[in-house]
């Protein structure tokens, strides 16, 4: 039999977080959110503190656990940033803070910022109805398109 596209991704999603529930026909979906606040030192975002910011992302995304990061740069002051990150728990993040590359990485970015980066760590919980509003909701998660990757599964 045909599985439904929640079903898929419901699957999909329950082995990247491990952590939902279903309640009055919604999905409530938990992860992990790390806000990053820095500060960069006028002119430090040129190739050194680009440089340093990319190989942080980079080591980020191929983490266990890691689901999506975004930046937000304040719209007076590019300086002024909040990074995103999205972690399927805590352990995952902790794993990822505390490991030896990253804090590597993390010493190659300090010239660069005015203070040390504030760094706070949140539970979220997204509440969706609906196929269409869980499969938008993974793809804003994991910048994928879950539908179309595990439709041809169905087949």
């Amino acid at each position: 039999s045909t599985q439904s596209t929640w079903d898929i991704l419901s699957v999909y999603f329950f082995s990247h977080t491990q952590r939902t529930t279903m309640f009055s026909g919604t999905r409530s979906l938990h992860v992990i959110k790390v806000l990053i606040h820095r500060r960069f030192k006028p002119h430090s975002l040129g190739a050194p503190g680009h440089e340093a910011l990319i190989n942080l992302k980079q080591y980020a995304v191929s983490r266990p656990g890691f689901v999506s990061s975004e930046v937000l740069s304040n719209v007076n002051d590019y300086h002024d940033q909040v990074l995103i990150s999205q972690w399927e728990d805590l352990a995952s993040w902790n794993a990822f803070r505390d490991d030896a590359h990253r804090q590597k990485l993390h010493c190659e970015l300090l010239p660069h910022l005015e203070k040390e980066e504030d760094v706070q760590v949140y539970n979220s919980t997204a509440v969706v109805r609906g196929e269409e509003m869980l499969e938008q909701t993974l793809q804003n998660l994991t910048g994928e398109s879950i539908g179309e990757k595990y439709t041809d599964r169905k087949r």
